[in-house]
């Protein structure tokens, strides 16, 4: 039977603290990317609660709760914030969805084309 090198055993030891260090820290975002993330998901919500709206002939000032669209999404469900599980609340057309975990950081969402189809001119 071959006996431990002292070397690699120390060697091992010394690189196992870099490898927890860049495995934890992989999926972290920057407060920014989180918002931007946040932001596309909102103009994503949005917009397809503007095709919903328009399929159901619904007004600009209609209430759109994007968890009773999950058919109109990919995934079929709605995509959330980055920052937590809570569904994007309902929300008009006109006024558009809001974070619910910041809604005074996640800001900057425009308004997507669909969306202005019964807005006045």
């Amino acid at each position: 039977m071959k006996a431990n090198n002292p070397i690699r055993i120390v060697m091992s030891a010394s690189l196992l603290p870099l490898g927890i260090l860049v495995l934890t820290s992989c999926g972290r975002r920057t407060p920014e990317q989180t918002k931007e993330q946040c932001v596309r998901n909102m103009e994503r919500v949005w917009s397809t609660a503007a095709s919903y709206a328009l399929e159901h002939k619904m007004s600009g000032d209609a209430l759109c709760a994007p968890r009773l669209m999950p058919d109109y999404f990919k995934e079929g469900r709605p995509p959330k914030c980055p920052l937590g599980d809570t569904d994007y609340a309902p929300f008009t057309l006109i006024a558009g969805p809001r974070c619910p975990h910041r809604p005074d950081v996640h800001t900057g969402v425009r308004m997507p084309d669909d969306a202005k189809w019964g807005l006045p001119k």
